[in-house]
């Protein structure tokens, strides 16, 4: 069982790691470096329509954030679990 957790562990965290550098080459790809600091105004970005890619971009993140916080979590139970 221990072993089960530590490997659940280490897939959620690899996964998220993925996942995040994924997300991160992607935005850098498509906005420059400029635009990962948000130049534009948050009014014209609300007024605007997400874009197909945009989509993918921000449920991505979500779930590479869920993935790390379930490694997290798993990590923190694994612990309390099987202290000696």
């Amino acid at each position: 069982m221990e072993n089960l957790y530590r490997f659940l562990t280490i897939f959620f965290i690899i996964v998220s790691l993925l996942l995040i550098a994924g997300v991160a080459s992607y935005v850098t790809e498509k906005s420059g470096l400029s635009g990962i600091m948000g130049q534009q105004s948050t009014e014209s970005r609300q007024s605007k329509k997400l874009t197909k890619e945009e989509l993918i971009q921000r449920y991505t993140s979500i779930i590479a954030y869920i993935f790390l916080f379930l490694s997290v979590l798993l990590s923190i139970m694994s612990q309390q679990i099987f202290k000696p």
